[in-house]
């Protein structure tokens, strides 16, 4: 039985809207910043999600994600309409910001839409003297109001990126997180570093123990690098390994049954395939089918694009590169973040 057997539209558990693509910071390894040509800066309109999704799908049981590649959803023109809207059908909100720009009455407004079972994510890295180094215009002061104003009435979570300038202050920030009410405080182990710095040391990476897994690999080969022969037997055995394996496709939007809308209004199972890149050929001749402006949700997941591409999935060298690099046997079960578990304090 092929896998597109398995893709129903009526067992979606949770929908993740790219609101926007704008945002008011400019973090330094963001394409926003590094490919400012790459996206187009807009709002995905609440009147098309209207015309476009069906209400049969919004329910109890679904989970609403408004986070992105891109954007922050904070920064949507009519962000407080669209979670009246989502929230109108007794559905659950996941919203993740940098917290900035945004007044303490505005934040007040919002969390009166929202209810315990919401949860606010905020991105901060570091403390007040620190977290603006990446996070380039963020404002220590909304980030109080904002975390203020949703003590008690929301769930929230700190994701912290571990960099070296803020390694020092896990301790302290933990705390802060306490002072502050915070639900859950998430140290993430990233794998923006090391990029165009070849044998050099990357200024913003921190110690290896806070590096992602195969990141931390690849920068102890470039320290220590195999004898040229020794690396071709290891290059001949994992060859060898790699084929006895015959690695498959494990879609992950088909075991969470989660899917991503972007802020063009294109329709993909994933935010990681949504990438409209020359990689990802398939999406870039399918655009108009996976369109929202040309097709309902249920069409889109019910035609012949997403049943080509789930078809694609039966084979490893036939999906997107996307999709083998995500979803493979390899790597399948593991988040595209890795985090620290923290001990909790005696």
């Amino acid at each position: 039985m092929t896998l597109v057997n398995y893709y129903n539209y009526e067992d979606i558990r949770m929908l993740n809207f790219e609101l926007t693509s704008k945002c008011a910071l400019k973090c330094s390894r963001c394409a926003r910043v590094t490919d400012p040509g790459s996206f187009v800066q807009v709002d995905l309109p609440l009147d098309l999600i209207k015309k476009r999704i069906p209400t049969s799908i919004f329910n109890s049981h679904l989970l609403i994600d408004l986070s992105g590649n891109y954007g922050d959803p904070i920064y949507h023109r009519d962000f407080i309409e669209v979670i009246k809207y989502f929230k109108s059908f007794e559905t659950s909100l996941y919203i993740e910001t940098n917290g900035s720009g945004r007044s303490r009455q505005w934040w007040d407004e919002v969390v009166s839409h929202l209810g315990p079972k919401d949860i606010i994510s905020f991105s901060i890295d570091g403390l007040e003297d620190t977290n603006h180094i990446y996070r380039e215009n963020a404002l220590w002061g909304d980030i109080e109001n904002a975390v203020a104003a949703c003590a008690g009435k929301v769930r929230t979570f700190w994701k912290f990126i571990v960099f070296k300038y803020n390694q020092h202050q896990i301790e302290e920030a933990q705390a802060l997180a306490q002072k502050w009410a915070i639900n859950k405080f998430k140290l993430v182990k990233s794998s923006l570093f090391y990029y165009g710095y070849g044998e050099e040391d990357d200024p913003l990476m921190p110690d290896l123990e806070y590096v992602q897994g195969s990141l931390a690999k690849k920068i102890e080969g470039i320290r220590n690098p195999v004898p040229l022969k020794a690396k071709s037997n290891q290059d001949e055995a994992n060859h060898t390994l790699e084929k006895e394996n015959q690695f498959q496709i494990h879609p992950k939007c088909i075991t969470t049954q989660r899917h991503y809308i972007s802020s063009e209004g294109f329709y993909t199972p994933c935010c990681w395939i949504s990438i409209f890149s020359k990689d990802n050929g398939f999406n870039i001749q399918k655009k108009k089918e996976f369109s929202l402006y040309h097709h309902d949700l249920k069409s889109i997941i019910e035609g012949p694009a997403m049943k080509e591409l789930a078809a694609s999935w039966d084979q490893m060298d036939s999906a997107p590169k996307f999709c083998q690099k995500r979803c493979s046997e390899k790597v399948v079960g593991h988040s595209s973040h890795d985090f620290i578990k923290l001990a909790p304090k005696g």
